[in-house]
């Protein structure tokens, strides 16, 4: 039986929903199939390198070895620049024709899609789609120009990695002949920008997280609430503010704490904190979620723009912890008494109230997702057939 490569932008450490994704997606598969996987790391992290205990996942520092035309033009769109080191080794295993079918995770891999699309043409190409990419980039533009001096400079300047961007993803998503899709909803957005693409097989998320919770300290209730993802994307600071500005005012003067972690906070976190630095914790990068799943008594997860699937009511569901979410960012779960789906600042308010008194709610949202959970993590037997006919 031949082989597999997966190709991905990050996959280690574990600190963002793409190297969650890649990182569990790699588990799922390599449960069935001989994977070798090729990833970049930030070099800030590559000590961190070492604590990975799988050698079929091998690590390259970003923006390394790649020249300075590389870099300047990967600023404009046009995806992480190709590490020489990484693709001479790519070539090497390639050039073995051990290898069927190569996995291409994310958009930012798009040089290395095109060389190696170009150069291996008998070689099955999947491409794993994590969002809508030019709906994530217009809204983040629209954002980042409503705070910019120089706003039509910005806005020319912008339109080129704008061209960019939706050629690639076309690129991706029409010229390969497999795609996977974190998020079936994301499929028929790109359906409608791009008119003719290949139908991709739903890839769900296959994250284990470490489970925090029992029983016992859902019998505690602190006030402690959590707010966990990137603080630098648009779609969590739209959440954050919207959850403080309508929800937070009332729960802050009974003393509640809200607990915003994750790495890379913006400037606009940053502000909330200062509204109640009695009452907001903004943790920036941290090691290891644990602490704040196990202090925290409900998570919350106020989303309402962004594509792809929310991974953070996954790992909320995994460890247990009472989960408050908007019907927008569960959509992608078959959820029925897992999480309590709240869209308006009333409806987080009295959910919050009703976990905070009901001790039996806790606990059977607590059960509910132990068996969710249980029966969630496994490769979908369409992407394991799939697999196995292409590596025939």
């Amino acid at each position: 039986m031949k082989k597999i490569m997966f190709i991905g932008d990050k996959i280690y450490p574990l600190d963002s929903g793409d190297a969650l994704y890649n990182y569990g997606l790699v588990k799922g598969i390599e449960k069935y199939f001989d994977i070798t996987s090729f990833a970049f790391i930030d070099p800030k992290y590559i000590a961190e390198r070492d604590n990975l205990d799988n050698k079929n996942i091998k690590l390259y520092p970003s923006y390394e070895n790649c020249g300075i035309r590389a870099n300047m033009m990967s600023r404009l769109g046009h995806g992480l620049p190709i590490n020489q080191e990484m693709i001479n080794d790519i070539f090497s295993l390639l050039d073995t024709k051990e290898y069927k079918v190569v996995i291409i995770s994310h958009i930012t891999m798009i040089q290395f899609a095109r060389v190696l699309k170009k150069k291996y043409t008998n070689i099955e190409f999947i491409y794993v789609s994590h969002n809508v990419e030019i709906v994530n980039f217009r809204e983040e533009r629209a954002q980042l120009i409503k705070n910019k001096k120089f706003r039509l400079l910005y806005k020319l300047l912008t339109l080129v990695k704008e061209k960019n961007v939706k050629r690639d993803e076309k690129f991706l998503l029409s010229e390969f002949c497999h795609s996977f899709t974190i998020s079936m909803s994301d499929y028929e957005i790109q359906r409608h920008i791009y008119k003719s693409i290949v139908k991709p097989c739903y890839c769900k998320p296959l994250i284990e997280f470490p489970h925090v919770k029992n029983e016992e300290s859902l019998k505690k209730f602190n006030k402690k609430i959590l707010l966990a993802g990137s603080m630098g994307w648009f779609p969590n600071i739209e959440g954050a503010e919207w959850f403080v500005n309508h929800v937070f005012e009332q729960l802050a003067n009974t003393g509640y704490i809200l607990y915003l972690v994750g790495n890379r906070p913006d400037k606009k976190i940053f502000n909330l904190q200062r509204r109640y630095p009695k009452n907001i914790v903004v943790t920036g990068r941290v090691e290891s979620m644990d602490e704040y799943f196990e202090k925290c008594d409900i998570s919350i997860i106020p989303l309402f723009s962004g594509t792809g699937a929310k991974i953070k009511v996954l790992e909320s569901i995994a460890r247990g912890i009472p989960t408050i979410a908007t019907s927008f960012a569960v959509k992608d779960y078959n959820l029925k008494e897992e999480v309590i789906v709240a869209d308006s600042a009333e409806d987080f308010y009295i959910s919050i109230n009703q976990i905070k008194e009901n001790y039996g709610r806790r606990l059977s949202l607590y059960r509910n997702m132990q068996i969710y959970y249980s029966n969630y993590m496994v490769l979908s037997q369409e992407i394991k057939s799939l697999l196995d006919e292409l590596v025939k």
